[in-house]
């Protein structure tokens, strides 16, 4: 997103940095501060509890992909609901407890009543790609714009979740 914004605005300065307190503490502090103009991450905080002049929009809604390697049971899907995956390993190595993100899995996990699995430390997407590639038995998501490239060997199926907003606790 933010290389879609300095490509339609190639006169603006863009500098991407991380923090140093990358959290949403430390993001909404820089902000307020002015060392930073924007931060993108999720928002858990209720605007009456923001810094003063510190705001929110939405900034990034893009679609969520599942991807699957070619021996597993949703492999040829052309796309799947939500509550699909519900009997099948969803793995996010590298879950941090207590980020927003986190919160985000844990809340479309029960949503969908889907098990999402952070244990185990994240080697890279390269070595997740290939653990797919391997495995009948897990799944990870994506988002519809996230680039991932892998061997042609590995066969990887990114499927479109669709119909998102329709949850297993509301049929």
């Amino acid at each position: 997103m933010l290389q879609d914004f300095h490509l339609a605005h190639p006169d603006l300065d863009v500098d991407v940095v991380t923090l140093l307190d990358n959290n949403l503490t430390g993001a909404l502090t820089a902000v307020q501060s002015g060392a930073v103009d924007v931060s993108f991450r999720a928002v858990t905080v209720p605007a009456e509890d923001r810094p003063d002049g510190v705001s929110a929009a939405r900034a990034i809604d893009h679609e969520l992909e599942l991807l699957v390697g070619p021996t597993h049971p949703l492999a040829a899907e052309p796309s799947v609901e939500p509550h699909r995956p519900a009997r099948h390993r969803i793995w996010i190595p590298g879950i941090v407890p207590g980020t927003e993100w986190a919160r985000f899995y844990e809340d479309f996990a029960a949503a969908f009543d889907l098990t999402i699995d952070g244990r185990g430390p994240h080697f890279g997407d390269e070595a997740l790609l290939e653990r797919l590639c391997e495995a009948p038995d897990i799944a990870t998501l994506v988002g519809k714009r996230d680039r991932y490239l892998w061997p042609a060997r590995y066969g990887l199926r990114r499927i479109p979740l669709r119909n998102p907003t329709r949850s297993t606790r509301t049929r």
